[in-house]
């Protein structure tokens, strides 16, 4: 994922893998993932900042406002939800494991497929501390095995989200989608 320029490190040359990972990154690094650029795609991603800039004012102050936009563009996010996540108060509070499968499974696209099966059973002890909004995504997330439990039996829904463990997270929506990224639009 460092080679292909989607995760970064920080400038004295470490990674931090358990340092929190905060809801504009995850917003940059999902975004990055589905082939956001700053050099490749720049035209693309300015185009949809240009498109949804008023959608989300009040956030253009976030180095995630342009990636956020991206995700409105690929109909992943919505642009109430990029305004969550990047409003000031929000930005950079630290990602919830919960919100972290709702990204996952919105960026595989679980909507449609969580519409039509409602029958799913969430299995976690824990489920009842996870918010109902995300329930579906979590589900979607965990039996993809994009996402794992704390342990086999709890989730963890409001435990952080590492930089580590994001990482897994990309690399496993990357194998998932089933494409090699590369630069640029694919």
């Amino acid at each position: 994922l460092s080679a292909d320029r989607i995760i970064t490190g920080y400038e004295d040359g470490t990674f931090k893998p358990g340092k929190s990972i905060t809801r504009q990154e995850a917003i940059t690094l999902l975004s990055k993932a589905l082939g956001a650029s700053d050099e490749t795609n720049a035209s693309i991603v300015n185009l949809a900042y240009g498109i949804y800039e008023a959608e989300i004012a009040g956030c253009e102050d976030s180095y995630a406002a342009k990636p956020g936009a991206y995700l409105i563009y690929r109909q992943v996010l919505t642009p109430d939800e990029v305004k969550e996540y990047l409003v000031p108060e929000n930005r950079n509070l630290e990602l919830k494991r919960y919100e972290a499968a709702s990204l996952i499974a919105k960026a595989l696209g679980a909507d449609p497929w969580l519409k039509a099966n409602s029958d799913y059973t969430v299995t976690f002890e824990d489920k009842d501390e996870i918010p109902a909004i995300a329930l579906g995504y979590v589900y979607y997330a965990t039996e993809l095995g994009i996402m794992n439990g704390m342990s086999e039996t709890v989730f963890g829904p409001h435990e952080t989200v590492t930089r580590a463990q994001i990482a897994v997270m990309i690399k496993r929506i990357l194998d998932t989608m089933n494409f090699d990224y590369v630069r640029g639009m694919i």
